[in-house]
């Protein structure tokens, strides 16, 4: 996958995480844990992606 890819897909996953922690508490308790990986993920990828694009 190219890193514009991974990056939307990571942004994604994120956005999709948010919205489903806010719909109930269940998800909530989950998205505590996992949104610093999905954080850090479109970081990682924002930073591939300036790399690539020389900026």
């Amino acid at each position: 996958m190219d890193e514009k890819k991974q990056f939307d897909d990571a942004c994604l996953r994120l956005s999709k995480g948010q919205q489903a922690a806010s719909a109930n508490g269940r998800a909530l308790a989950r998205w505590r844990f996992q949104k610093p990986g999905l954080a850090h993920q479109v970081d990682y990828w924002r930073g591939q992606l300036q790399l690539t694009l020389g900026v």
